[in-house]
């Protein structure tokens, strides 16, 4: 492995350990005729990692294991953000799993499809027996989408969801 490629791969690790996969880096050009490396393989399943973040308006405190995560949850209009558990599910096509979600909640993930580049996650919540959001992104590889609902008195969740191959 030449020193350019070390390289590289550390400054894509310490980006996306600041910022979770909302660093906006790319990934190394594969030019024709030259070898692959790993990291473009495409693995039969992906990870899906899925964080519980209590956001709140009145308490000021932000839980350690979020710092990662606090650039992105400073755009939210919240004050403090509390550490509520963290899921990680192997998915293979057409497969989906479940999340349990503070509240009586539940997020059903569903791996659609995925290639070289992007997933297709179908993000299905339920309160209860009653389905409240049905949605499906699209979202580049180690990359993160978030999701939020209402959480008890002034608290929100905000829930990142990170697809990791």
């Amino acid at each position: 492995m030449t020193a350019a490629v070390v390289f590289q791969r550390r400054v894509r690790t310490l980006l996306i350990a600041a910022a979770l996969g909302l660093a906006s880096v790319g990934a190394t050009p594969v030019l024709p005729g030259a070898v692959a490396h790993a990291e473009d393989a495409v693995p039969g399943r992906v990870d899906v990692e899925v964080i519980i973040v209590r956001a709140s308006h009145s308490d000021p405190r932000i839980d350690d294991q979020l710092k990662p995560l606090l650039p992105a949850l400073r755009n939210f209009p919240y004050k403090g953000f509390r550490f509520g558990g963290k899921h990680t599910v192997r998915l293979e096509d057409g497969k989906h799993q479940s999340v349990a979600v503070p509240g009586g909640r539940e997020v059903r993930l569903t791996l659609v499809s995925h290639d070289a580049s992007a997933a297709k996650v179908r993000v299905e919540m339920f309160h209860g027996s009653e389905k409240t959001t049905d949605t499906t992104f699209t979202v580049k590889r180690d990359r993160t989408f978030f999701l939020g609902a209402k959480g008890e008195g002034d608290e929100a969740l905000v829930i990142p969801v990170t697809v990791k191959y």
